[in-house]
């Protein structure tokens, strides 16, 4: 039963979990996360890094009131812009620190990013859009 919460592809589920072990010793949250990040890993390495997948790194990488704020927020907002935000949120907490945290703020920005450009959208703005997210990547490659 534990592994199956464990290694649950739902970032709805995670959020649960992860509030639900706010109250625990870090340590079980620290195990949790180690855990749910080898699940989204080893998935990843067999097939391909799914939008879900990158929901559930959100949900175990970002503090829970920013992952409630977005969630609102989706409702409103386009996928493409959605994801921007989120790469922008990302880039901005990578930048605080150069450690392993920072580094895998930066790869999960870099998926959103590619993921806001393979969003079908009909806009007056997308090319503005394409671009902001162009200029994004080619900062966060170089």
């Amino acid at each position: 039963m534990l592994l199956n919460l464990i290694c649950c592809r739902d970032a709805e589920r995670t959020l649960v979990i992860i509030k639900a072990l706010r109250h625990c010793n870090s340590r079980v949250r620290d195990r949790f996360v180690a855990l749910v990040s080898l699940g989204v890993a080893s998935t990843t390495s067999t097939h391909t890094l799914t939008a879900e997948l990158l929901e559930v790194l959100w949900t175990i990488f970002l503090p829970c009131n920013l992952t409630i704020f977005d969630t609102a927020v989706s409702e409103f907002t386009s996928a493409r812009f959605l994801s921007t935000r989120k790469a922008i949120k990302l880039i901005t907490l990578s930048n605080a620190r150069y450690d392993t945290l920072g580094t895998i703020h930066n790869e999960m920005a870099k998926a959103y990013l590619h993921q806001s450009l393979t969003c079908d959208q009909d806009s007056t703005d997308l090319h503005e859009s394409c671009c902001l997210t162009n200029v994004l990547l080619g900062a966060l490659y170089y």
